[in-house]
């Protein structure tokens, strides 16, 4: 399965309809395998935060916004920039941005377990994770993705509702809800994810992404 751009998804959307985005920050600094924060404190960079501007200047201004993070700052600063695109003063910095703990560690179970994940080969130790439905340091698969899809519907009130997120959390629902894969060579990229559209007909979900291509290779 392909990624949506999320611009041809917009002309797609109709009035009386309810859009939830699950996405991942924009680019960031290189982590490095020296970070003893693991990445934590890293932000965007210059092309991030043009990418998440961009993003936001795609979105109709008819229609109420809201904005979510995970405490992570470069989950806030995309979300910020999102909404400084759209031109939503009341969300255009990431002090104005609601923090969600749920879209930082959600499906984490153990930390400890989690913090051995992050230093030993952490993205494979993902891909094993999506592939058998569980790992010593998360949540299952498939109960943790439905919990926390109702989560986020149960907090978009508005037409757009935005949720900045990591890949960590962001591929396993990928994985459950529409079975897409990916490897070490093809993993998702920045500002893809999830959208969920809301109608009166029932929920539609698809893979999405705010840039040329949702994965990116190594």
């Amino acid at each position: 399965m392909n990624f949506i751009r999320i611009v041809d998804l917009i002309s797609d959307v109709k009035k009386q309809d309810k859009v939830v985005f699950l996405l991942r920050h924009a680019e960031r600094r290189h982590i490095t395998k020296e970070d003893a924060q693991f990445g934590a404190n890293v932000g965007l960079t210059e092309e991030g935060k043009s990418q998440a501007f961009k993003l936001g200047s795609l979105f109709p201004t008819i229609g109420e916004a809201s904005y979510f993070s995970s405490p992570v700052g470069r989950c806030k600063e995309t979300a910020a920039y999102i909404a400084k695109g759209r031109g939503d003063t009341d969300f255009n910095s990431p002090e104005k941005i609601e923090v969600m703990d749920a879209l930082g560690n959600f499906f984490v179970k153990d930390y400890d377990s989690y913090a051995e994940a992050l230093k030993n080969k952490f993205y494979q130790q993902l891909l094993d994770y999506m592939k058998n439905g569980e790992h010593p340091a998360f949540l299952p698969v498939k109960e943790t993705a439905e919990e926390f899809l109702n989560i986020m519907l149960e907090k978009s009130y508005d037409q757009w509702n935005f949720f900045l997120s990591h890949d960590a959390w962001i591929i396993p629902c990928l994985s459950h809800f529409l079975k897409m894969e990916f490897s070490l060579n093809r993993w998702m990229n920045f500002l893809s994810g999830l959208a969920i559209v809301v109608s009166p007909s029932g929920n539609k979900l698809y893979p999405v992404t705010g840039l040329q291509d949702g994965y990116i290779n190594y």
